[in-house]
């Protein structure tokens, strides 16, 4: 499994609010990127936010998945990996 895969599925991606719980920023600066005000999570920023949502649909439709919307990380990364006709990860 490659790195980002990894990461993503152990909440280790330096998204805002674990760089807070680590002390690197401060709680005034935990807030989506996007300009939502709500809290960059991982969760949130791949899952939840408005904007990358609409991000995610226009990938799908790309790549040429159809799929319900997840509620959890670990789904979508399985929904998308064996939607990319079962590929191993590598």
């Amino acid at each position: 499994m490659s790195i980002l895969p990894r990461r993503l599925l152990c909440n280790r991606l330096s998204t805002k609010a674990n760089l807070v719980a680590r002390g690197i920023l401060t709680q005034d600066a935990r807030f989506c990127v996007t300009g939502c005000g709500e809290e960059e999570t991982t969760q949130y920023l791949f899952l939840n936010c408005p904007l990358v949502k609409d991000l995610w649909n226009l990938v799908r439709d790309w790549v040429g998945i159809s799929a319900a919307d997840p509620y959890f990380i670990y789904n979508y990364f399985v929904q998308f990996t064996f939607s990319t006709s079962g590929s191993t990860l590598r």
